[in-house]
C-alpha cells in the first residue's frame, strides 16, 4: 500500500517537470497575445513543484520508500541479532 503511494507521488512530481517542458516547447512565439499571456500564467504557475504528502511531513516519493525499506531492514536485522 505504501509502494502505492510512492509510486503515485514520485509520477506526480516527473509529470509536473514535463508539464513545465511542455509550456516552454510548444509554439508560443506564434501564438496570439493573449495566448501568450495566459502562457506565461501557466509557465509560472508550472514551477510550483507538487508533491504527495502526508500530514506535510512526509513526501511521498520512491526514494522516501527506499528509506523506509531500508531503515526497517536494520531494524528487523537488529531485532534477530538480539534474539540470537
Amino acid at each position: 500500500m505504501l509502494f502505492g503511494y510512492c509510486l503515485t507521488g514520485d509520477e506526480l512530481t516527473q509529470q509536473c517537470l514535463s508539464v513545465q517542458d511542455a509550456y516552454y516547447e510548444c509554439n508560443w512565439y506564434e501564438m496570439p497575445l493573449c495566448c501568450k499571456k495566459s502562457l506565461l500564467i501557466c509557465m509560472i504557475r508550472g514551477q510550483v513543484m507538487l508533491y504527495l504528502t502526508a500530514g506535510k511531513f512526509y513526501i511521498f516519493t520512491l526514494n522516501s520508500f527506499t528509506d523506509i525499506i531500508k531503515t526497517s531492514l536494520a531494524y528487523l536485522s537488529m531485532l534477530r541479532r538480539i534474539m540470537l
